[in-house]
């Protein structure tokens, strides 16, 4: 009987850590395409792609601005990538520079770097924002 009741209070603190992760994207010029939404939990992944802790895709983008949630993200540190996948390919074109073609964002307006981009997340919800580049 005690095992029931420690497994429940355990299993009903783990819910009460989770916290729901409002992003807003604007500035998104063209409506073609769709965007990728990319929540990172982990220093050596960020931003690379396919390498997510969780994803979002918006299609079909209809506005200049889109909002979307990651729910019941457990408490800790995470960064955003944003790619707006012009041709739906699932990653970012560049030019022969190797230069971003299509727009893109990071939380905090940050370059790609985990550490400029990362934000803890507690047991509140919490909303950022990323404008395009």
């Amino acid at each position: 009987m005690n095992k029931i009741i420690l497994f429940i209070l355990l299993l009903s603190i783990k819910l009460v850590s989770a916290a729901n992760l409002t992003v807003t994207v604007s500035n998104i010029i063209d409506k073609k395409g769709q965007m990728i939404i990319s929540l990172y939990n982990n220093k050596a992944s960020f931003p690379i792609e396919g390498k997510e802790y969780r994803a979002i895709i918006v299609y079909p983008i209809t506005a200049a601005t889109i909002t979307t949630s990651f729910n019941n993200i457990p408490s800790g540190t995470y960064a955003v990538a944003v790619i707006h996948d012009e041709d739906r390919d699932g990653k970012i074109s560049r030019n022969d520079n190797g230069e971003p073609t299509e727009q893109f964002g990071f939380s905090n307006t940050s370059k790609s770097s985990f550490d400029a981009a990362q934000f803890f997340v507690a047991t509140e919800n919490l909303q950022i924002n990323i404008n395009l580049k």
